[in-house]
């Protein structure tokens, strides 16, 4: 013979699992989730690249300083 669920645990839980209603504030969360990783992402290679290209007009500049 099965074991039975107390009634008050039962109700609250099954209609959690079942239902529907937090689907689309969890889409949005992993969505939005997404999205701000990727821009984290994007963020990180550009300051990167642009912290390179800063150096090396840097050091291009320095050369022409010193043929003046």
């Amino acid at each position: 013979m099965p074991a039975s669920v107390p009634q008050p645990f039962n109700t609250p839980f099954r209609s959690f699992l079942h239902g529907e209603r937090g689907n689309v504030v969890i889409d949005w969360v992993v969505i939005t989730a997404g999205v701000v990783g990727l821009g984290i992402v994007v963020a990180v290679n550009i300051g990167t690249g642009a912290a390179g290209i800063g150096e090396k007009a840097a050091v291009e500049m320095e050369k022409v300083g010193e043929n003046l």
